[in-house]
């Protein structure tokens, strides 16, 4: 399908394969087929291709196929890559779009996933197959309590896997792995792990990502931040997301990350924003402070 602009015409075009089948990549990402790029004087710009590959439960029978909220979340969060791909408009093909630092790359996919726990957003769409009632602002404030009830296991969780990262990519010479996870688990977890336990064997993103996972968590802080500076009073603005594209999507990785995130936030970033939508943080500013202070070592 085309990506399309009211005045520019056509941006860039997303194939869509979102149900598995027998062989085919079993997660969820957005590739590139095609990066843009700037063909020089007097030939269009070379139009962005990409494709969200997905694996959705299909349908059973006569029954609708319909997405559960984690899958439409997912949606979300890859329809973020494709837009960092479509409508960034750079020189060289290599810093279009996605082709940039892995900790700046996913502040746009963590940002579109906070759409979906939007009631004004969901509201538009999100309506029973049968009835056609749209859910409610009371089923997504329940929705979101229930979602967020051990989100501050989950954050220790990720920093965790984050340090052990860092830790096998950065002084590889342990010969004891399971040692060193345990270690970690001990400083960053609230529970006590399981002895002679090679957790550290069930982590499959430590291949591939290169001391990169702790991206992930950092995108989430820096997403929230561009959210309650854009979107949270109206995540359907035109002129929000026209600053989003004009700001920071148009450059993909062709500009200093940090320039681009100042664009949008400014300079005095915390994590107040990210442990808030985590439902952890109330409104008290001590209890802001002390999360600052416990939490400063993502920045």
């Amino acid at each position: 399908m085309q990506m399309r602009h009211e005045t520019e015409g056509v941006l860039g075009y997303i194939y869509l394969d979102l149900y598995p089948r027998a062989g085919k990549y079993n997660h969820a990402a957005q590739f590139t087929i095609r990066c843009g790029r700037d063909q020089g004087p007097g030939v269009d710009y070379q139009k962005p291709v990409v494709a969200l590959v997905c694996n959705f439960t299909n349908a059973s029978g006569s029954d609708p196929v319909l997405l559960s909220h984690g899958e439409a979340e997912t949606l979300f969060h890859e329809f973020g890559h494709a837009c960092h791909s479509l409508l960034s408009r750079t020189k060289f093909q290599h810093l279009s779009g996605t082709r940039g630092p892995v900790d700046f790359v996913e502040i746009p996919s963590h940002l579109f996933e906070h759409f979906i726990w939007d009631h004004r957003v969901l509201s538009k769409f999100a309506r029973s197959v049968y009835t056609g009632r749209a859910i409610s602002q009371n089923e997504i404030d329940r929705f979101q309590r229930d979602s967020s009830m051990f989100s501050g296991m989950d954050i220790q969780q990720q920093i965790l896997l984050s340090a052990f990262d860092l830790e096998l990519h950065t002084k590889p010479s342990s010969s004891n792995w399971t040692q060193v996870y345990s270690d970690l688990f001990k400083k960053f977890a609230c529970i006590t792990p399981a002895t002679n336990v090679p957790w550290e064997t069930t982590f499959g993103h430590v291949v591939g990502y290169g001391a990169g996972y702790y991206s992930y968590l950092y995108a989430k802080v820096i997403a929230s931040e561009i959210w309650q500076a854009l979107f949270q009073k109206d995540p359907t603005s035109r002129a929000s997301g026209d600053r989003l594209r004009s700001d920071f999507l148009i450059y993909g990785g062709s500009r200093d990350p940090k320039e681009l995130i100042t664009s949008l936030v400014g300079q005095d970033m915390s994590v107040r924003s990210y442990l808030g939508d985590a439902g952890i943080l109330d409104d008290g500013e001590q209890h802001a402070k002390e999360n600052r202070e416990r939490f400063k070592f993502l920045f």
